[in-house]
């Protein structure tokens, strides 16, 4: 487990660092290094979608972007990782990360499971197949007024990115993060 807690971590550090230059980093050749290096941190193109901007834009008056990266740019944490033997694949990693939102404003991720990563290797090494964000109706229940979600069909999760992988069986490992020890 301690190859998927490493690849969280500069995960992690590489999405924050490209959310946060998206605001303040006014060299667009850097922001762009930026971007790109959140957008390779995934198997399949579009990650960083929402890390645009176009060239020349400019950047917020240093008072809006500090208050967007206080409601919007908050460092995810994870929660827990979960490992599957997958037949073709080899080991899958099921990941559950908080929201990048911070509703109080002072920069502390929301304290909701939000995003759902399958994490697998590939010739360039670990990299996200797959990323779901946890269905807004339901809250990642699969259930809304009793019953079935008619958002997410009863699965919690919306696919926004990549191709899901279908797992059999319960997990072969299962790593909680201890948030105490997390450089969050």
């Amino acid at each position: 487990m301690q190859e998927i807690v490493a690849f969280l971590e500069q995960f992690i550090d590489v999405e924050h660092a490209a959310r946060r230059a998206l605001l303040v980093e006014p060299d667009d050749d850097r922001f762009q290094q930026s971007r790109l290096a959140y957008e390779t941190m995934a198997a399949f193109p579009g990650l960083a979608a929402s890390v645009y901007r176009a060239r020349g834009a400019g950047i917020p008056s240093a008072d809006e972007a500090q208050r967007r990266l206080l409601t919007q740019g908050a460092r995810r944490l994870p929660y827990w990782a979960e490992a599957y033997e997958h037949p073709e694949r080899g080991t899958l990693y099921i990941a559950y990360l908080s929201s990048t939102l911070s509703p109080t404003g002072d920069g502390v991720p929301e304290d909701r499971t939000a995003l759902r990563m399958t994490v697998g290797a590939t010739p360039e090494g670990l990299r996200i197949l797959s990323w779901e964000d946890a269905c807004l109706r339901c809250d990642a229940l699969g259930t809304f007024e009793g019953r079935q979600c008619p958002e997410c069909t009863g699965i919690g999760w919306l696919l926004t990115g990549g191709v899901l992988h279908e797992l059999n069986g319960d997990p072969v490992t299962v790593y909680r993060f201890e948030m105490d020890d997390w450089n969050a």
